[in-house]
């Protein structure tokens, strides 16, 4: 699993973090894992940030499937720095879920912790919303 290091800019200033990523192939596209710790690969009982992303099936997007930060690890800037990471990585604009227009076969949920975090990408110039697609889109 390859490792790459992240230079977060949080409420603590800028820390150095490592994302293991794991990047697999299946019937649904291509996904992503992404495990951030504070040291160079899992380490147990450690604080771990979770991020799982999955190729849209237009092929020219990944949407943000799974983010789960302990609160050790948030307000950090760990999201924006994954989010710019897959955006490298895959090639591909990130997206959110959407709540009223699923894409056929597809099963979307932008649950309220994510629509806050949607919202202040937004406020903070990271991201924009196409209210009739109900997407929004990271911006670099």
């Amino acid at each position: 699993m390859p490792t790459e290091k992240l230079l977060c800019t949080g409420r603590a200033g800028t820390q150095t973090f490592y994302a293991d990523i794991q990047h697999t192939h299946d019937r649904l596209g291509e996904e992503w894992v992404i495990v951030v710790t504070k040291e160079p690969g899992l380490t147990d009982g450690a604080p771990e940030y979770y991020a799982e992303f999955r190729e849209m099936p237009n092929g020219r997007e990944v949407r943000s499937d799974d983010l789960e930060a302990p609160e050790a690890l948030r307000g950090l800037g760990i999201t924006e720095a994954v989010f710019g990471l897959i955006t490298r990585l895959s090639g591909r604009r990130v997206v959110s879920s959407s709540i009223t227009n699923p894409l056929d076969g597809v099963i979307e949920h932008r649950g309220p912790h994510a629509e806050k975090m949607w919202q202040r990408f937004m406020h903070l110039g990271h991201a924009t919303y196409d209210p009739e697609a109900d997407r929004y889109t990271w911006v670099p």
